[in-house]
Formats: structure tokens, C-alpha cells, sequence
């Protein structure tokens, strides 16, 4: 059993008293088994370091942590069959427990995500309680069928495995695993571990412990007196406190005794900045870039003030984005360091388009298998125009049928014309998992994917995982749960880091709050003091809040044996930690770390967020120091004066780092005109005395000839200058999204024209018109068509035809009856083109333009009155249609003038280019009369010359521009790049006056 309990609020304590000796004296003992047990590898690396530091021979010392000795401990323990569970197992077994709950409201609300439930079991378990304690019925329900479903696979949760081995440490069952332990680090933080750590004495002849705990915290909290009470218990007699050598320099702790007890800190503290020992060096960046310049530097200069400096970047947790960005220098530097925390790696192309297949499996809908295509085609396992072919015709469906729903749009394709035969094929080879089903079968459809997606790269690791728990359920499992386990289990495992941070005896380390305590430093730079990092964000549960907790924790709390004043806990319990208790214990923590450093301090903060550059919150612990040194709150003042002078130091700092970046950056530094033309953009943009230059939607140089562009696309662009910029020059628009996107008014609309089609499409020469009775009843047989297409495709879904969709196509047939009537009312225009293109050498000449315009387009309906052939129209008169399905107004020449009808306009002067003597121009909506509403004469009024001016200016100068309010997400068409959006309307508007004048102002 134990030997000796010691308490240590200091690394250089424990060190001094009792590991350096512990491992001087045993390390040499290789004929005995002997073991150190630490919190986490941080915690090894550091004793790891002072011993080889100091010569000591350790290499027959077993360095565990506690989930590696758990792991031992259940490997020697003879006739146990069941194994700890992982993470992912509990989480699936209990959203299992959830679906077999249809009428409990709570397993319905963590039906979807369960960890947070499962959090608070084994915050429960782990201090010794059972379900029962939980204050829910609904809780408790979902508790036991988890339960008994972890039972019947036979996993463990690790609360469960510590106290079976407890159990067999007191049964003498549990092999005598070692002669010496010393265990090294643990604190009131890790009540959890606390069964574990009394195994871990028992299952060896002797055991030296020495607690982690900040003195004021003991002093204060009943947690942590009680942390220690415990082991006084367990150990039949009191703690030994030791203290720091009094050689070790501790110039800050005035600062660290006034932040842990403001209160009862001594007045002279609060003249920190005036005392004797320096003041800590604060810094409060812009961006986390800046914030990371900063603390690179200081870590440097600290490093340079002395040979034997060991400097700690410390984070608040490993998830920290300032430690990532501080690595990147240091390796960009050349500096070896070592980078404790690392970063998780990024995915390989196998992984993303194998998590890829796993978001289709669990949309389910028509955005999922777009994207799932759009992932195939990207990582070239499908060619670029095939892909495209594909994510075309799932469009087609997904108009005919006016539902994203995959399984009628599959069965829609397989009927459809030979276009569709990729899609079908695609759809074909890969299905999507059914909704529920027997494991067995979940794993090997999820096997085959893997290995055609070669990921994981070893698909036996999956298969073991899946056998090794869930494979032993007997019942049908839901496909959600099954995907979010298979997700989860074939992520990267572990983090990583660039090859100078793997210098564990580096005297630069990047560690987190946690690994910092376990090590002495000569200096120290506190980062990333933002709000939810330091410290940590802690939520209270909804159902086993802090008021429950307490209960339980009075439940559990009794006075030790060692009289008054001694609090330890009910024998086979532990303590939650509330909020508020892990709160003041993590000041407790930060506090010590400010007095760890003998000779210099550091800390830093930003004042934007790193995600969303919005306003950051800087963290308490930052306000506690500048009080400190400040004597009273900070205002806004002296953070702005703060921010100045560290925008001041980054400044200096900056160039040296970028002349001594290494290779990796150099590229970095001959970015530099990329800088200056990024800086040159954003001054023209917003300069309103030029017209729009390169930077705002034009070209540098006016092209060889006319911009090409149909004639759609030329009224847009006078309509909407910068979404059509980058839309028809530029080539990029947002991607088809098809759950955001109106199908049922596009739909409409291409009904309508099928049914009041009777000639065929894109014919040279023109076609007779049919009489109104044989027009109607084509219009009805094609009406027919599309609705029973579409019933067969829902109806092999499983489906009746939605109502949306039934009223779609009645709104349809309504408009293009009432289209057939008006048209064949025109007993003088017998004669018909159709959906017909304008040749593909056509020049026109328009007004204001020095030299024939190409232009291109596809034209609704021109109606003329004899037969006539398409290129050569012989001074025949002209009708030109235009179908609308919504609302649109009647053309007009003050609505000309403004650019609306501008693609009639185009056609008519087109028209009128291949010989026809004169063109009417007719819109017609869903309202409107089958009248003339322009004719061709009317193009050359004087009020249109604006325009014209303006559409040569786009045409032949290429001179764009924009004047609408690009900040109203409304009044802009698409999506514009980031650094467009910025610039004022009212700049905008100048601009275009000084580049366009008034035309469409």
C-alpha cells in the first residue's frame, strides 16, 4: 500500500523533494518493475526532460498514462471478457437506447447527438453515482436502456472498468502489477480518475503520490480540501506540503497572489506596475496574426536574454488557433521547438470524398447527391463533362418533378431520353444505404464504398472497430446513427506537427495551460487570453445543473478522520465539479502559472475573432492582470492606448521576422506587389473622383473587338454591371443549389411553352400554324405527357403526385390555353418559328457603335405572314413574342430607355439584319393581349440613345462598373466577392457618372 502523500503547488517542489529523487533511486533498479503515472503525455515529456537533464537512468521506468494503465490493469485481470468502450460506441448505443424511446420527449431531443447526454453520465458515474441519482424520470429511462445495451454488447464505460479493478484490488484478485509507483500531477480537476489512482496504489508494494493543487485553491474550495482530504483518508495520516526551493526566483507572485484573491491580496500589490520587479510585458493585437507576430517575437527575445532560458508559449487548450499560427513561424524561422500541442492533420483527398459519401448518405436529398458528384468529379474520379452531364439532368428531374427528393428523380431518369444515361449509371452505382437494417449488412455496403474509396487506408482497422461492440447488436439499427458512428471512428486519429516542433528537450515549447504547470521556465508568454479560452467555456447541464450537483455533493461530503477541518468524501464517491467551482479552480490555475516564470512574463490578446473578425472578448484573466498593474479598471482609453503600442511593436517586429523566414515563407516575402496592388484596389475602388477602372468590373485595355454576349445576357448586364460581370466575363456564379432554388416558377413557365409549342424547334424555315381546335388538343396531349411522366416516377418512389405539384401544372396549362387563344386569333400571322437561334455570324449594326455587334440568343416565337426561310427573311414583316409566366409589364419606350425589353430590342434589330422590312415586339404574360406593344421604327427615338451610348460603352470599351447598393443583399443580384462589397453606394454611383454619365443613373 501507499508509503508517502505529498501536496506540491509548485513543478520545481515536486521535482526537488520528490521525483528527483524517487527516479535517481529507482531508475537503476532493473531487476524491480517500476512505474510513473502522470495526467497526460505533456506531463511525461517534462519528467522525461528533467531526468535526462539531470543523468538519470530511467530507461526500465514504465511511463503510463491513465488510459494506458487502465488498459494494463484490465489485460492482467484474469477472466474479464468485456472491453472499455470508445467514445464513438457509447454514443452509439446510446441515440440506439433514443430510437428504441419513441415516446420519451428527452431521448427524442438527443436522438441526433447524444454526446452531451453522455457527458453527463460519466460526469455521474465517474463521482460514483448511478442513474437512479439523475432527477429526470425521462433521464433515467434513457440512462438503463443504454445501459442494458452496453451490457448486451459487452463494453465497458471507463467509470465501470475502474471500479471492477478497484473491486478486484480489494478482492486480491488484481495481479500485483509493479514494486514502486510514483504518481505525479493530479489535481482537485481530476476527481474522475480518482477510483483509478486508488487501484493504481494498490497494485503495487510501495507508492509514492504527490498532488497537484494551488494552495489558495485548497485553501478556499471544498473540492479541492476535499481532493486532498481524500487521499489523507486513504493514506491514514495528513499531507506533506512542500515548497518551492528558496533558491527559485518568483518575481511575479505578488501579480499571482492579487489575481487568484483579489480581495485579500495586500494593497502594495496593487502598485504592481511601480514595485521593484518588472511588470509583465501585455500586448493586445489587432488579429490573431498579429497577436501571433507579437508572441513569437517576445518568446524570441526572451529566449536571446540568456543561455539557459526556458521559455513556455502557453495556450488555454490545445484547440487553441494561436498555437497553430505561432508553430507555423517558429518552423518558418528555423527554430526548434517543441510544439506540445500540434495540430490535427489535414484530410487527405481518400478521406474528403469518402466524408463526402457520408453527407449524401445522411442529406438524403437532391443538395446531396449534387454534391456528392460535384466531390467525385473534383478528385477526378469522374471526368469534368461527365459530371456535368449528370448534375444537368438531376436538374432536368428536379424541374419536372418540382421535389428534391432522389428516389423519384432516379425513377424519373430511368425513363428519360439517352442524355440521362450517366446519371442513371451513377445513381445506380451508388446507392444510398437503406433506412434501417441488420449491422452485418450496414457494415459490408460500407466496406465496399471504403474500399473503392480506398479510405480508411486500412479498411480492416473499420471492420475490428465495428466487431468489437456494435457488431454483437441483434436488433435493426436506424442509418443515422450507423453513419454518424462510421464518421466518427474514421477521422484522423491524433494530431501532428512540422518537424522542428518535435524537439521535446527544445528549449522553446508550445504548450497548453494544463502542460504548462508541470514544468519550470525562466520565462513565460500567456496567449490567446481571449473569452472562452480562458477559461474554457463550461456549460451547465439542463439535467444535472449546479443545484443538483451540490446536492449530490453534500450527499457525499463528510468530515475525515482526522477531526475537524479534514473533508474527504463517502467511501466509492467523488465530487462534480460545479461551473462555478471549475471556474475559480481554473483562476486558481491561471494564477499559478503567473508566478511559475523566474524572470520574465508575458501576455497577449486579440481584439478580433479569428473565425469571423468580429469584435473579440478579451478574457478575465487579461482584465485581472491590467487591473493589477493599473491599480483600477481599465477604460477604453487605456486599451486603445494598449493596441497602439502593440501595433507599434508588431510593426518593428515585423520586418525581422520576414527577412529571417526560412524557405517555407520565402514565397511570402515576394508576395509583396500582391500586397501593394490589393492596397492600390482599395484605394481606386473607393476613389470617387476616377471613373471604374481594373479593379471595379472593367478591363484595363478595350477589347480587339465587340464583347460577345447573348441578348439576355446584355440586358442583365445593364440591369445587374457586376453580378453579370462576373457571371458572363468573368465565368463564375454561384453553383446550382437545389434546395434554394423556385422550381415550381420555372417550372411553369417551360410547361407552358411545351404545350403552346405545335411547330418544331429551331427549324430554318417557317411553319404552318394549326387550327384552335387541333392547337388545343396538342396543348392537352402534352399537358397529359408531363403528368404522366411525372405520376410514374413518383409512383415508383412509393408516391402519389404532391398537391404543389399538381397546382403547378394546372397554373400551367391555365397560361398556355389562354396563350393558344390569343395567338390563333392572329388569322393574318399563320406562319411560325419556334425556340429558334439566331445564326452564328450575325453582325448587327446598332446605334453609337463604331463597327457590327455580334450577337446571339434564341428567340420565344416570330410569327410572319407567308412562308419564309429563317436566314434570309425577304422584307417580310415580322411579330416577335416573348412568353412571360409571372407579372412582367407590357414592353414600352420609357421602360426601353431604363433597359427593361433591352433583349426584344436586340432581337428586333436582328430581325430586321436578316431581311425582315419591319418587326413588332409583343411580351406576353399571363395578362397581357396578343398586341403590338413596340415596333421596330420606334428602336431609333432620340430617348434611347442613353442606351445605346451605354451598351457601347459595355460592348466595345468593356467598361462596367456598378451603381447598385452592394451592402443590401436585396438590391444585389448574386454573390459578390468580399472585397467588392465594401465600397458606399454613393461612391458607386459618382463613379458611374464620371464613367457613364447619366445614362440609367
Amino acid at each position: 500500500m501507499p508509503s508517502r502523500l505529498r501536496v506540491s503547488s509548485h513543478p520545481a517542489a515536486a521535482w526537488a523533494e520528490v521525483v528527483e529523487p524517487w527516479l535517481r533511486a529507482e531508475g537503476a533498479q532493473w531487476r524491480e518493475r517500476r512505474a510513473v503515472l502522470a495526467p497526460n503525455a505533456v506531463w511525461l515529456a517534462a519528467l522525461k526532460g528533467g531526468a535526462v537533464a539531470a543523468g538519470l537512468p530511467v530507461f526500465g521506468v514504465e511511463w503510463h498514462t491513465p488510459g494506458r494503465w487502465r488498459a494494463q490493469a484490465l489485460a492482467a485481470l484474469p477472466g474479464l471478457a468485456r472491453r472499455v468502450a470508445l467514445r464513438e460506441d457509447l454514443h452509439l448505443l446510446l441515440e440506439l437506447a433514443a430510437a428504441n424511446l419513441p415516446n420519451n420527449p428527452l431521448a427524442r431531443a438527443y436522438a441526433a447527438d447524444a454526446a452531451p447526454f453522455q457527458e453527463w453520465l460519466d460526469a455521474l458515474e465517474n463521482a460514483g453515482w448511478n442513474a437512479d441519482a439523475l432527477p429526470d424520470a425521462h433521464a433515467r429511462e434513457l440512462a438503463h436502456v443504454a445501459e442494458k445495451l452496453r451490457a448486451q454488447v459487452g463494453v465497458l464505460t471507463a467509470a465501470a472498468a475502474d471500479r471492477i479493478l478497484r473491486e478486484a484490488a480489494a478482492a486480491k484478485t488484481l495481479p500485483r502489477l509493479g514494486d514502486k509507483l510514483l504518481v505525479v500531477g493530479f489535481g482537485p480537476g481530476d476527481w474522475p480518475l480518482a477510483t483509478l489512482l486508488e487501484t493504481a496504489c494498490a497494485a503495487y508494494s510501495a507508492c509514492d503520490f504527490v498532488l497537484d493543487a494551488p494552495e489558495n485553491a485548497v485553501e478556499r474550495e471544498a473540492a479541492s480540501a476535499a481532493w486532498v482530504g481524500r487521499w489523507e483518508e486513504i493514506f491514514a495520516g495528513p499531507a506533506e506540503w512542500l515548497e518551492a526551493p528558496l533558491e527559485t526566483p518568483a518575481p511575479f507572485a505578488p501579480l499571482a497572489m492579487e489575481v487568484a484573491e483579489p480581495v485579500r491580496a495586500p494593497a502594495a500589490s496593487a502598485k504592481f506596475s511601480r514595485a521593484k520587479p518588472p511588470p509583465p510585458i501585455v500586448w493586445l493585437a489587432d488579429n490573431l496574426q498579429a497577436e501571433a507576430d507579437l508572441a513569437v517575437a517576445q518568446a524570441l527575445a526572451f529566449l536571446c536574454e540568456d543561455n539557459d532560458a526556458r521559455v513556455g508559449v502557453v495556450v488555454g487548450s490545445a484547440a487553441s488557433p494561436l498555437a497553430r499560427e505561432i508553430a507555423a513561424r517558429l518552423a518558418a524561422l528555423g527554430c526548434p521547438h517543441y510544439d506540445a500541442t500540434g495540430h490535427l492533420p489535414g484530410r487527405t483527398a481518400a478521406q474528403q470524398l469518402f466524408e463526402a459519401w457520408l453527407d449524401w448518405q445522411e442529406d438524403g436529398r437532391l443538395a446531396g447527391v449534387v454534391a456528392w458528384v460535384r466531390a467525385v468529379g473534383r478528385l477526378r474520379l469522374l471526368e469534368e463533362k461527365s459530371a456535368a452531364a449528370i448534375e444537368r439532368s438531376l436538374r432536368e428531374a428536379a424541374q419536372a418533378l418540382l421535389t428534391d427528393d432522389p428516389a423519384p428523380a432516379a425513377a424519373w431518369l430511368e425513363a428519360a431520353a439517352v442524355e440521362s444515361l450517366e446519371a442513371r449509371a451513377f445513381l445506380r452505382d451508388w446507392p444510398r444505404l437503406p433506412e434501417s437494417a441488420r449491422w452485418e449488412e450496414f457494415l459490408e455496403k460500407t466496406l465496399a464504398v471504403s474500399a473503392k474509396l480506398h479510405w480508411p487506408a486500412e479498411p480492416e482497422a473499420l471492420a475490428q472497430r465495428a466487431q468489437d461492440g456494435p457488431g454483437k447488436l441483434a436488433a435493426k439499427v436506424p442509418r443515422a446513427a450507423v453513419l454518424r458512428w462510421v464518421r466518427a471512428v474514421t477521422r484522423v486519429p491524433g494530431r501532428t506537427r512540422a518537424a522542428l516542433g518535435r524537439e521535446p528537450w527544445a528549449r522553446l515549447q508550445i504548450v497548453d495551460a494544463a502542460g504548462a504547470a508541470a514544468q519550470t521556465w525562466t520565462h513565460l508568454v500567456l496567449g490567446g487570453l481571449q473569452h472562452g479560452e480562458w477559461p474554457a467555456d463550461r456549460r451547465d447541464s439542463p439535467l444535472l445543473d449546479d443545484a443538483w450537483a451540490e446536492k449530490l455533493n453534500r450527499d457525499t461530503l463528510r468530515q475525515g478522520p482526522h477531526g475537524e477541518g479534514h473533508w474527504t468524501v463517502a467511501p466509492g464517491r467523488g465530487l462534480l465539479l460545479t461551473v462555478a467551482q471549475a471556474r475559480r479552480l481554473d483562476r486558481a490555475n491561471f494564477a499559478r502559472l503567473l508566478g511559475l516564470p523566474a524572470r520574465g512574463l508575458a501576455l497577449t490578446a486579440r481584439r478580433a475573432d479569428p473565425v469571423d473578425g468580429r469584435p473579440a472578448r478579451i478574457s478575465e484573466y487579461f482584465w485581472a492582470v491590467a487591473r493589477a498593474m493599473l491599480g483600477r479598471l481599465p477604460a477604453e482609453e487605456d486599451w486603445r492606448a494598449l493596441a497602439d503600442s502593440s501595433r507599434r511593436r508588431r510593426e518593428e517586429v515585423r520586418p525581422w521576422l520576414d527577412q529571417n523566414y526560412s524557405t517555407p515563407l520565402a514565397a511570402e516575402s515576394r508576395a509583396a506587389p500582391a500586397s501593394a496592388k490589393a492596397a492600390q484596389a482599395f484605394r481606386l475602388r473607393r476613389d470617387e473622383s476616377v471613373p471604374f477602372d481594373e479593379f471595379s468590373f472593367c478591363l484595363r485595355a478595350p477589347p480587339a473587338a465587340p464583347l460577345r454576349l447573348s441578348c439576355k445576357a446584355w440586358e442583365h448586364a445593364l440591369a445587374q454591371p457586376g453580378a453579370s460581370w462576373f457571371k458572363y466575363l468573368l465565368r463564375a456564379e454561384p453553383r446550382w443549389r437545389p434546395a434554394e432554388e423556385d422550381a415550381a416558377r420555372l417550372a411553369r413557365g417551360i410547361w407552358a411553352h411545351e404545350c403552346v409549342k405545335p411547330v418544331p424547334a429551331n427549324t430554318p424555315e417557317s411553319c404552318p400554324l394549326p387550327a384552335l381546335a387541333a392547337w388545343k388538343k396538342f396543348s392537352n396531349d402534352t399537358a397529359e405527357k408531363l403528368r404522366a411522366a411525372a405520376a410514374a416516377a413518383f409512383s415508383a418512389a412509393g408516391r402519389p403526385l404532391p398537391e404543389a405539384w399538381l397546382d403547378t401544372h394546372a397554373e400551367a396549362v391555365r397560361l398556355a390555353e389562354r396563350w393558344v387563344a390569343e395567338l390563333a386569333g392572329l388569322a393574318d400571322w399563320p406562319h411560325a418559328f419556334a425556340e429558334i437561334s439566331l445564326p452564328g455570324h450575325l453582325r448587327v449594326a446598332l446605334p453609337g457603335f463604331a463597327s457590327p455587334v455580334p450577337l446571339r440568343g434564341k428567340l420565344d416565337w416570330v410569327l410572319v405572314p407567308r412562308p419564309a426561310a429563317w436566314a434570309k427573311l425577304d422584307g417580310a414583316p415580322a411579330w416577335l413574342f416573348d412568353f412571360k409566366s409571372g407579372a412582367d409589364q407590357p414592353l414600352s419606350l420609357s421602360r426601353l430607355a431604363q433597359g427593361d425589353g433591352l433583349q426584344l430590342a436586340l432581337y428586333a434589330r436582328a430581325l430586321l439584319a436578316l431581311g425582315a422590312e419591319t418587326v413588332a415586339l409583343t411580351l406576353l404574360n399571363a395578362d397581357a393581349d396578343a398586341a403590338a406593344q413596340l415596333e421596330s421604327a420606334q428602336l431609333d427615338a432620340p430617348e434611347l440613345a442613353p442606351l445605346w451610348r451605354l451598351l457601347a460603352d459595355f460592348a466595345e470599351r468593356a467598361q462596367w462598373g456598378e451603381r447598385c447598393d452592394l451592402e443590401n443583399p436585396h438590391a444585389r443580384a448574386s454573390n459578390y466577392p468580399g472585397a467588392t462589397l465594401p465600397v458606399p453606394v454613393e461612391i458607386l454611383r459618382r463613379k458611374w457618372r464620371r464613367t457613364h454619365g447619366e445614362a440609367m443613373e
